[in-house]
């Protein structure tokens, strides 16, 4: 007595029951498709899912490669500062694209320092890191506070 296979799945994702040709083909599956069916799988595929995913992956590219840290690090420092800039207090980086805080760090040793707003960050790296040129600017600015 041989068992007939099913013409119909349930979706992984959207929990419906649909036929068997609501779900692409997948050959190392026991039943040849896939988990989710078509429109969940356009839907996992599309630009906007793509962009966030495509976003993400950037973001942990560039902790790692530019700062050696993992995004778990970046959090736990954005938690350490209470979410904030260590300079200003500002709670959003300032810049338009991204809301992310910027990774501080000493171009000699490449030692990081903190998370910075936009504004902060470039104020430090138009004084060129240098102590000295910041402290002329708050005499300058004392002189005519």
């Amino acid at each position: 007595m041989s068992t007939c296979p099913s013409t119909v799945k349930t979706c992984k994702k959207c929990g419906e029951t649909k036929d068997l040709s609501e779900f692409y083909r997948k050959n190392s599956s026991v039943d040849g498709r896939e988990n989710s069916c078509i429109d969940c799988r356009k839907e996992q595929m599309s630009t906007a899912y793509r962009a966030r995913y495509q976003a993400a992956r950037r973001r942990e590219t560039h902790l790692m490669r530019t700062y050696a840290i993992t995004p778990a690090v970046y959090d736990h420092m954005l938690l350490m500062q209470d979410g904030h800039c260590k300079l200003c207090s500002a709670t959003t980086s300032g810049r338009k694209n991204d809301n992310y805080l910027i990774v501080d760090h000493c171009h000699t040793t490449d030692q990081i320092r903190g998370l910075l707003c936009h504004q902060c960050n470039i104020m430090l790296g138009a004084a060129r890191d240098r102590p000295e040129i910041l402290a002329n600017a708050i005499t300058y600015l004392s002189e005519y506070a």
